[in-house]
């Protein structure tokens, strides 16, 4: 059985034989908790199953289910839509083993922990039906992500069966699947995130600034590009009033050292005119005492 976090769903997984009654197939019921009557929706899958994940604050889940004869495997992603299941996407031939949901939704990691896949990652976006990017932690054995839904842990823990203290330590993602660090750590044994505060906001304002993310967002980008701009204003103001004072000021100077020339000019004219009657007098003089 696996509940959706609200309580609003149940899913039931049954194993129904085959009219040969000599095997198995599974089969989904999900519950309609909150409608009257509590409804019941049936879905069939044909292959085994190997993972469930329901959404967290939504109405999507995905399941891997795989044929036996092959190691790889098919994600599939439903929706509960006015009361119906809804096929969104398959998946397939994955090397996925496990399902791991960002605690805001919408963003997943299917992942290929421990044996035989040995830490093949691929990120998706559930509400856009893409693949972000796909990824490799080579032994890697846990998934971890933080509070906030921005960030992703995956780690190889020496505590492990089949691990080798060699490739004990973790790496960090963003949550589109970007490396952000990758730490090798001896004897490393476990990674736990500290948990995200109770937000403030109620489920129903979150909801709202949820729909209204995107009027929200355009305000907001207004309002930014109008203080960038009056700060590129300031600037371009503030540095057009330091040339204009920075050109007044070497007029100034020009005019200053113009004077200054001037004005040694006038003074070496007057020193070179004074020399000269002096040295014609010394002359006369030396001619008077000659004769």
């Amino acid at each position: 059985m696996h509940w959706q976090d609200k309580g609003e769903y149940l899913c039931v997984k049954i194993d129904r034989f085959t009219k040969t009654k000599k095997s198995t197939s599974p089969y989904f019921e999900i519950f309609f908790m909150k409608e009257k009557g509590i409804p019941i929706q049936g879905l069939e899958v044909k292959n085994k199953i190997v993972a469930f994940a329901w959404e967290p604050k939504g109405t999507r889940f995905v399941f891997i289910h795989s044929d036996n004869n092959t190691p790889r495997s098919d994600v599939s992603f439903y929706q509960l839509d006015d009361g119906k299941i809804v096929h969104l996407k398959t998946l397939e031939k994955r090397q996925v083993n496990y399902l791991f949901w960002s605690p805001r939704g919408e963003h997943i990691v299917l992942a290929g922990l421990k044996s035989p896949f040995n830490g093949a990652l691929e990120f998706f976006n559930a509400a856009k039906m893409e693949t972000l990017s796909t990824a490799e932690h080579y032994a890697a054995s846990e998934l971890e992500w933080d509070p906030s839904g921005r960030y992703v842990v995956t780690s190889s823990s020496s505590w492990s069966p089949t691990q080798y203290s060699s490739d004990s330590g973790y790496n960090m993602w963003t949550f589109y699947g970007k490396l952000l660090s990758k730490n090798m750590l001896e004897k490393f044994n476990q990674f736990m995130w500290r948990p995200r505060p109770q937000s403030l906001l109620t489920e129903e304002q979150e909801k709202e600034v949820k729909n209204n993310l995107k009027t929200t967002s355009t305000k907001y980008k207004e309002e930014e590009n109008k203080r960038r701009d009056e700060a590129l204003k300031e600037r371009r103001l503030l540095r057009q009033k330091q040339k204009k004072d920075f050109e007044e000021y070497i007029t100034k100077k020009k005019k200053e050292l113009e004077e200054e020339t001037r004005r040694r000019e006038k003074e070496e004219e007057s020193a070179n005119l004074y020399s000269t009657r002096r040295f014609e007098r010394i002359i006369e003089t030396i001619t008077e005492i000659l004769e």
